[in-house]
């Protein structure tokens, strides 16, 4: 039956009330009593006493919030159940109000038919209405409890979830409205059994299992937020927020939440991060899209590594915001982005790693593992170079205390050929090391037994021979100063044939393999799937060669001039 309220102030909105309209529709013809908690005005309860004996409790005492709906000669702290009589009058309708405290209530009456709950958003408060009727309530009866399935109260659900523990109730009908908080209940009408004692967020999830509500309910976004307040970690909530179905609906959720979570106490940083993935797992980008790029912002990085582990929790849950974050600053994630769509979903060996930051960002990407390899990395030491600022200064973590912090992180001290010979791996990345490896067919023979079959290597080669390959100053033609006698050896080819002493980092760091003569070596133990040639810009010198640096070399072409590096991605024979 269509419900018409009288012009009565009340709290019910729409949603409500269809919901209502289906119970009643269901009781239609039924005769008997309704207990109505919290009856405000008494909008609801003209209508359910048309169809039941109503009776309503209520301290009826006039509160702030009263006083700011409507205005009325009543004051704060006063009775106002003339008011509800009043209007229960002029709708020639009639109920028996019970004056007392939710606490305080027991229904002393006979059988109950329907219960509604209002105003209730205390826990306690709650219970104490159930337990004051659910003996009264007939097999066939209904409770309908609101603001149970709204997020920022998930504590109501949760004391929903301990009566069906208990045995007291279980779920009824189902609430069709992603945007209606009530739900509906009947009396149990059996104890659940329940394996150990259960997290209050794992109890929610095992109640929630038991209705029939639609999994895009905003019903089951409650153990998220509860575990938010349950424990101090991210782990728990992300693992319960992963298993949630994807709905853009939820996403005024958090918003709505937040003001309640901080009164908690949740703390700023970490309400920041779950705010964060809450956000990206309810939005438009789904997992897999192509490409998921992730580093620029705190947000872009939070995306990815949400969008880019969904398929493996454990990773999600071990997410350590000020590690990523930190790896963000210092420009490390910028690399695993662009080579995502390699990465995903492999265990991956980075040979000569540093101090491995890069592998932060192979995670972010969705690697299964990752292992770092170099044989000169500190374990013990804090100090690495900011790829942002170009200087070396502290991370706030040695690789021991990261490894300690990040699941599937590690960092072995070790040259290759020491590495156990186990094909543990599906991916071997060389980020600008190849350039640096004097014994690099050695290195790619080694790397080629340590990958599983399929696996692949993957590096990015700064070549020797463009203007820049000497990784000395001026690295960028705005770093040009010409009255520096070091920098005039090494500018415009200069380094192509210097004759650098022993200890020079030319003959100390760089191999001076060329173009052809790597991918040449590449191809001795890989198929090459990829191989892109990336050419120098103007501010790494394309501009600068002449006809006369030609004639100097006359061996290398402007391909060997031009290139400034190459990236390749090769499988194993």
């Amino acid at each position: 039956m269509p419900l018409s309220l009288p012009s009565i102030e009340n709290m019910a909105s729409s949603t409500d009330l269809v919901l209502l309209e289906q119970i009643l529709d269901a009781q239609s013809g039924k005769e008997g009593v309704a207990v109505e908690f919290g009856p405000w005005l008494g909008a609801l309860s003209v209508t359910l006493a048309q169809s039941f004996d109503l009776h309503v409790v209520d301290n009826f005492v006039w509160t702030k919030d009263h006083a700011k709906r409507v205005e009325t000669d009543i004051k704060v702290g006063q009775d106002f159940s003339s008011l509800w009589h009043a209007n229960m009058k002029q709708n020639a309708v009639a109920g028996v109000a019970h004056v007392a405290d939710f606490s305080d209530f027991k229904w002393t009456g006979g059988p109950v038919e329907f219960v509604y709950i209002d105003g209730s958003k205390k826990p306690e408060d709650l219970t104490a209405c159930i337990l004051s009727v659910i003996d009264a309530l007939t097999p066939a009866g209904l409770i309908v409890a609101k603001h149970v399935l709204d997020p920022r109260y998930p504590a109501l659900l949760l004391a929903v979830a301990k009566l069906w523990a208990d045995g007291v109730v279980q779920a009824a009908l189902p609430n069709p409205h992603t945007s209606n908080s009530q739900i509906c209940l009947k009396k149990a009408s059996k104890k659940p059994a329940l394996q150990g004692d259960l997290s209050d967020a794992a109890l929610l999830v095992e109640f929630l299992k038991t209705t029939d509500l639609p999994s895009t309910h905003i019903g089951r976004s409650c153990p998220f937020f509860m575990s938010i307040l349950s424990n101090d970690t991210t782990s728990e909530p992300l693992r319960l927020l992963a298993g949630l179905e994807r709905s853009k609906s939820f996403r005024s959720q958090f918003e709505k939440c937040r003001p309640g979570l901080e009164k908690a106490g949740v703390p700023a940083d970490r309400l920041r991060v779950l705010g964060d993935f809450f956000m990206v797992h309810h939005g438009g980008k789904e997992p897999g899209d192509e490409p998921i790029k992730f580093h620029g912002t705190h947000e872009n990085m939070v995306q990815g590594y949400w969008l880019n582990n969904l398929e493996n929790p454990d990773r999600l849950a071990a997410f350590h915001d000020p590690i990523m974050q930190r790896a963000l600053d210092f420009g490390y994630i910028s690399w695993p982005s662009k080579v995502r769509s390699v990465v995903v979903g492999q265990d991956v060996l980075d040979i000569g790693c540093g101090p491995g930051l890069h592998g932060l960002g192979y995670l972010a990407a969705g690697a299964k593992s990752y292992t770092g390899l170099d044989p000169i990395v500190k374990r013990d030491k804090d100090r690495v170079k900011n790829l942002t600022a170009k200087t070396k200064e502290g991370f706030g973590w040695s690789p021991i205390e990261i490894e300690d912090i990040i699941p599937d992180w590690k960092i072995t001290p070790l040259p290759i050929e020491q590495l156990p010979n186990t094909r543990d791996y599906d991916l071997a990345t060389l980020h600008n090391v190849t350039e640096h490896l004097h014994e690099i067919e050695m290195i790619f023979e080694e790397t080629a037994k340590r990958l599983r079959k399929g696996g692949k290597m993957l590096y990015n080669h700064h070549n020797f021979y463009s203007w820049n390959g000497h990784h000395l100053p001026p690295k960028t033609t705005k770093a040009i100063d010409t009255s520096d006698p070091k920098q005039r050896e090494m500018m415009d080819w200069g380094h192509v044939e210097y004759e650098p002493t022993p200890d020079h980092y030319i003959a100390r760091g760089l191999n001076r393999i060329s173009l052809d003569d790597i991918i040449a070596l590449t191809e001795k133990f890989f198929v090459i799937e990829e191989a892109e040639e990336m050419p120098s810009r103007a501010d790494t010198g394309k501009d600068r060669l002449t006809d006369e640096i030609r004639q100097r070399y006359p061996y290398l072409t402007d391909r060997d001039f031009l290139t400034q590096n190459l990236y390749c991605v090769a499988r194993v024979k």
